[in-house]
């Protein structure tokens, strides 16, 4: 949004909770109508561009110019990225959210993941990825703000620091209002939304120097698993299966449960975070790690942050299909179909 004044001056009287500058006695009773209405606009993220008469008009329209720039540039630009800016109580939040069905940006780890778990399809045999090294890419969104910077999770509720690149307080105008920008590190999940939360009245860290995670390992563990009937003990099969294949259960509607025993030796948990990757599942999945819930999932990607204990940890996978089956008659697809694999990366 912008607000364009002309003003003539021979006097000057100071509104500095607008712009710092003044206008003449002639048309002061005329700027006070507009006062409260300005300060509205500013508050709510518009923009007041100054101009004299006096002064050359490509200033004026270097300052539109100027006022015309993104709040929000991300690198590389994808069109799926969606936010919302909200000032309130003194913090910058920026709602965001990626409409696509690809992680953003869309060359990050999960796309190679993807063309690995193709060939792994292939060659259920091989349980463990011997092939290059894959590495997390993020992108990098810059915001208009500036202040400690934290990342809220839409879900949860969870916040951690943010990673900021670069905050900026040089002028790129004439006007001072455009001077703010920070930069932070980002990486958002299909269909995920966060929230970036800025503190102008906190000390920002900045990391100039942060290194992207870079995936160790990733652990092919499609194989092993039980699944029976949520309340049962009945075990319905020993491998991964869409279980509207099995007998009675292809209009079934209900929740399935899928275990296995994993031994990890304490030199595997010395370095890294594990995340398991339940592949592809319908519909929804909470993995359990020892007892402990490790999330709910409504859609994919279907991964979760996993606390490995050294010796045997025990995997829970339930999983929830669409009520379709029971209410339609229909036999939809079931159940957790894979690949399952575990990934290391880095801390």
């Amino acid at each position: 949004m912008i607000f364009s004044i002309r003003i003539s001056l021979s006097n000057f009287r100071q509104f500095p909770s607008l712009d710092g500058r003044g206008v003449g006695e002639g048309e002061i009773r005329q700027v006070h109508r507009f006062h409260p209405h300005l300060e509205r606009f500013v508050q709510s993220g518009g923009h007041i561009v100054r101009f004299e008469r006096t002064e050359d008009e490509t200033k004026f329209l270097r300052q539109i110019e100027a006022s015309l720039l993104p709040d929000v540039v991300f690198e590389p630009a994808n069109p799926d990225l969606r936010y919302i800016h909200v000032r309130k109580g003194g913090y910058d939040f920026y709602y965001l959210t990626n409409e696509g069905g690809n992680p953003i940006p869309n060359f990050s780890f999960q796309t190679f993941l993807c063309k690995e778990k193709f060939e792994q399809k292939k060659r259920r045999g091989v349980k463990r990825n011997t092939e290059e090294k894959i590495f997390f890419l993020e992108g990098k969104l810059t915001v208009r703000s500036l202040g400690y910077a934290e990342w809220w999770d839409t879900l949860t509720g969870e916040s951690d620091q943010a990673v900021i690149l670069a905050q900026n307080e040089d002028s790129i105008c004439a006007s001072q209002q455009f001077a703010s920008q920070t930069t932070v590190a980002l990486c958002l999940e299909r269909r995920e939304s966060r929230v970036l939360a800025l503190n102008p009245q906190r000390v920002p860290t900045l990391q100039p120097d942060w290194k992207e995670k870079r995936m160790i390992q990733t652990l092919d563990i499609s194989t092993g698993w039980k699944l029976y009937e949520k309340g049962t003990e009945a075990i319905l099969a020993e491998n991964l299966i869409d279980w509207t294949t099995l007998e009675g259960y292809n209009t079934f509607s209900g929740t399935v449960v899928y275990e296995k025993t994993l031994d990890v030796t304490p030199q595997i948990l010395e370095s890294g975070t594990w995340t398991l990757d339940l592949g592809e599942v319908h519909n929804f999945a909470e993995v359990f790690c020892n007892g402990k819930s490790c999330g709910v999932r409504l859609w994919g990607p279907f991964r979760f942050e996993l606390p490995l204990k050294p010796g045997l940890n025990r995997l829970r996978v339930e999983v929830t299909n669409s009520m379709a089956n029971r209410m339609e008659g229909k036999s939809l697809p079931s159940g957790m179909l894979g690949p399952v694999v575990l990934e290391q990366s880095e801390s």
